[in-house]
């Protein structure tokens, strides 16, 4: 398994790891959920990944739709997707998302689940796949470097960060 750094990322793994529950708070219609991960990129890419125990299904009445409103809520100029990703690692053990098979992704691109369970992708390959193709396409204002020298220079930095 890779490890990124001790602390996977976070500040404070321990607070990372605190359940956070919504015991006692009322809502009017719907249940609350949660976003495994988020990241964006000066304010015109955005990523959200989100985890499940393997054949797990995100239920179309809540998680589901959520992620399809905020997709279809950016403005044209803006990329956003969600990777939904499967994983079978036992729940006191930490899960290395990167290397995780995606099961679905959602984007500006589709505005339309698509299921690439069978393409046997990390999520770090739809990552990549998903980086080089915006950059490609939108060719932002904020980026005068090359995406495949950008994505290998965050692995540089990551992996210096061990």
């Amino acid at each position: 398994m890779t490890k990124v750094s001790k602390t996977n990322g976070f500040t404070n793994e321990k607070r990372a790891k605190q359940l956070i529950s919504f015991e006692g708070f009322k809502l009017p219609v719907g249940s609350p959920g949660d976003i495994d991960g988020f990241w964006e990129w000066h304010g015109e890419l955005f990523f959200w990944f989100e985890g499940k125990f393997i054949q797990s299904t995100i239920p179309y009445d809540g998680q589901k739709y959520g992620f399809q409103h905020i997709i279809d809520a950016l403005q044209e100029e803006k990329f956003g997707c969600v990777v939904i990703f499967e994983h079978n690692i036992p729940e006191d053990e930490t899960v290395y998302m990167c290397e995780c098979i995606v099961t679905e992704i959602y984007s500006t691109k589709t505005h339309d689940w698509t299921n690439v369970r069978s393409e046997n992708w990390t999520v770090q390959q739809v990552f990549d796949k998903t980086w080089k193709y915006y950059f490609k396409t939108f060719k932002p204002k904020q980026s005068t470097f090359d995406p495949d020298v950008a994505a290998e220079n965050l692995r540089k930095n990551a992996a210096k960060s061990k």
